[in-house]
């Protein structure tokens, strides 16, 4: 590798190890990002097949998809209901 100058930038100067460093961060995490393409086209295939299939709407298979994985249904439950009586005590009423 040809050694260059050291590039200054208002956080320091950055040598040829630091940005070699830099660039194989940035590679690695494209390909995390590619990963990630992929899994959430993989997770909207399956919510459209399952939607089609049962004819349940695709943001309710979404939701149900996420509370099962934060393990937070009482949670959500519970902000229902209090957004239910929230609006209706502010929008409903007279």
């Amino acid at each position: 590798m040809t050694k260059t100058a050291s590039v200054s930038t208002i956080y320091g100067n950055i040598n040829d190890e630091q940005r070699k460093a830099i660039k194989d961060a940035i590679v690695e995490i494209d390909s995390c990002l590619n990963e990630i393409d992929d899994q959430k086209e993989q997770m909207k295939s399956i919510i459209d097949s399952v939607s089609e299939l049962t004819n349940v709407p695709k943001k309710i298979i979404r939701t149900m998809a996420k509370t099962y994985h934060n393990h937070d249904f009482d949670e959500k439950v519970t902000e229902t209901k209090e957004f239910e009586a929230i609006y209706e005590a502010a929008i409903k009423t007279n």
